[in-house]
């Protein structure tokens, strides 16, 4: 599973659907607080933006592979 570094000011995450069809958890900022993370399912992105917005981490979020799907 690919480990996600999260900076320390993450500020207000959100989940969108790009125009590939994939559900991404990103926030506003720009540069290092910069966060953009690929999901497979939207449960999962909401899931991992409620642990962002919360602040329920350590400084890392391990995240499934993005596109491959479960079989």
């Amino acid at each position: 599973m690919p480990e996600f570094i999260v900076p320390k000011n993450v500020g207000n995450c959100i989940v969108f659907r790009n125009w590939t069809g994939h559900w991404i958890v990103a926030n506003s900022q720009g540069g290092q607080s910069r966060v953009f993370i690929p999901c497979n399912t939207r449960p999962e992105a909401e899931a991992i933006c409620e642990q962002l917005n919360t602040g329920d981490h350590n400084g890392q979020i391990n995240v499934p592979h993005p596109h491959r799907h479960p079989t």
